[in-house]
């Protein structure tokens, strides 16, 4: 509920599951008559109505999941004496920030929303920790529209970050250093940097996958205990279903290729 807000479908599963319950036993029912007492008492007894006799409760619908699931989550009868709602909410509004925090714009989220909020994207904020800092809908990616926020952000005393992320950047470089000083570092994202690189290359030369692994090697290096491990297994033929083991050579002419980084 949470995630989907699947409410409906939900509340449809089971009324179906009900259903198919007793259409299963009904048709047990009259196959045992016919095959056994029907033969000797002939005319088979009514079997007992489904609603009110066979079934005298029934599952919620998907407006009560979401009312019960509302209702707990903002009351406080709990052994800390504090509701969900209200201990999720300052758990965000309590992270803070020391080294680095990155901004940005996220529109599959707002499928979890109803259409009638206006919802055209989220915005978030987090720090060096992946720590969700602060969430927003907002009806589109202009600053106006996500400045309230972002200057409530700025005036936790625990958030003061010396650099922040962006797959914009320098756009906008004006406006954050007003909330956050005109110190702050301004970097871009490492995916979008490499992208706004890799789109002016040809894909199909010859030597175009050798220059994107040139230039991936130039700014990040892989984890080194996981990278020696997989050339070992490659070595060993852990990682082929027909246990083929790769020689050296085999192994840096796959590094060219896109096989080595997947």
């Amino acid at each position: 509920m949470l995630t989907y807000a699947n409410d409906n479908s939900f509340g449809r599963l089971l009324y179906g599951t009900i259903n198919q319950t007793y259409a299963s036993q009904l048709e047990n029912y009259l196959s045992i008559w016919i095959n056994n007492a029907g033969k000797v008492w002939g005319q088979c007894p009514s079997c007992p109505t489904k609603d009110g006799i066979f079934i005298t409760c029934y599952p919620p619908t998907g407006d009560v999941l979401c009312d019960l699931y509302e209702s707990a989550a903002t009351l406080n009868l709990n052994y800390q004496n504090v509701s969900d709602v209200n201990r999720h909410t300052r758990e965000i509004q309590s992270v803070g920030c020391k080294l680095a925090f990155a901004q940005d714009h996220m529109m599959e989220l707002t499928r979890n929303y109803q259409p009638s909020l206006g919802a055209f994207v989220v915005w978030d904020g987090a720090n060096e920790n992946n720590e969700i800092a602060c969430v927003v809908l907002v009806r589109s990616t202009k600053t106006s529209n996500l400045a309230h926020a972002a200057k409530a952000l700025a005036r936790r005393t625990n958030f003061k970050p010396p650099a922040m992320y962006s797959d914009t950047w320098p756009n906008k470089e004006c406006f954050w250093k007003l909330l956050f000083g005109t110190k702050l570092k301004g970097r871009l994202g490492l995916f979008h940097f490499t992208q706004r690189i890799i789109k002016t290359l040809c894909t199909n030369h010859i030597d175009y996958q050798l220059a994107i692994k040139e230039l991936l090697q130039s700014i990040y290096c892989f984890h080194e205990k996981d990278y020696k491990a997989l050339l070992v297994a490659l070595q060993e033929g852990k990682l082929s279903l027909n246990r083929r083991k790769y020689s050296i050579q085999e192994i840096e002419d796959m590094k060219v290729t896109s096989v080595f980084k997947n």
